[in-house]
């Protein structure tokens, strides 16, 4: 497996656990107690694989393992404006963080319910109730 600086995975299994024809969108990787993962979901959020990339949190060394890394890490304690948003918060105020921080969003086709507020190496997906209040959030890491 070969992670490229465009953060896509260039190897077969893109395909593997989705539907036919489907490719992985979005990759993810994170740490465990037992070890760094990465995962890669479908645009719908649906996730095709995840694989062990180390045992210690680190990739090992160059001559112990059978992948290259070309790129950048992703450090998941960067901080974005998901980390700012709560459940239970009204969308006005995340509006106004949003606008207070210059940062665009787009409304998903879910009737106005699922905002989604791309940031560098960060998305957050938001979504709301009939009250338009933050049911649940979403922070995905992107290599790019």
């Amino acid at each position: 497996m070969v992670l490229r600086e465009n953060g896509r995975v260039q190897d077969h299994e893109d395909y593997a656990g989705g539907a036919k024809g489907e490719r992985a969108a979005i990759y993810e990787q994170s740490r465990c107690e037992d070890g760094e993962y990465v995962a890669a979901y479908t645009s719908a959020g649906i996730q095709l694989w995840r694989r062990k990339l180390s045992d210690s949190g680190a990739p090992d060394g160059p001559d112990g393992n059978d992948y290259d890394v070309v790129g950048k890490r992703l450090d998941p304690r960067s901080t974005s404006v998901c980390d700012s948003v709560s459940v239970g918060m009204d969308q006005q105020k995340i509006q106004d963080l949003l606008t207070e921080r210059k940062l665009p969003y787009r409304e998903e086709p879910a009737g106005g319910r699922v905002w989604l507020v791309e940031e560098s190496n960060t998305q957050c997906r938001l979504w709301f109730d009939e009250k338009t209040v933050v049911v649940k959030k979403r922070k995905i890491f992107i290599a790019e």
